[in-house]
């Protein structure tokens, strides 16, 4: 349901696909681990380290995947470390 309908002419490549929709998953992230902090600082009060040391570790990480895809499952694994600290945190 997520791949596009292929068009007459042009094959579909899933794997050209995917990497787009990875792009714009961490794009998306990027934007939250953003907007997170001004949020949760002026609208929340919540002091100021917390609120920005868990989504500049969210960033690095984002930015470690982007630069090197190829070490994914490393960074899936860091990734999931940050979350589940994130989840206690928060908790």
């Amino acid at each position: 349901m997520s791949l596009p309908v292929p068009e007459s002419e042009r094959k579909l490549s899933s794997l050209e696909h995917s990497q787009g929709l990875g792009r714009l998953s961490a794009l998306s992230l990027l934007l939250y681990f953003g907007i997170g902090p001004c949020v949760n600082i002026t609208m929340f009060g919540n002091e100021d380290l917390p609120s920005l040391v868990v989504p500049v570790a969210g960033v690095a990480l984002i930015l470690a995947i982007i630069a090197n895809p190829k070490k994914l499952r490393c960074h899936h694994r860091d990734f999931t470390a940050h979350t589940a600290a994130s989840l206690a945190l928060t908790a």
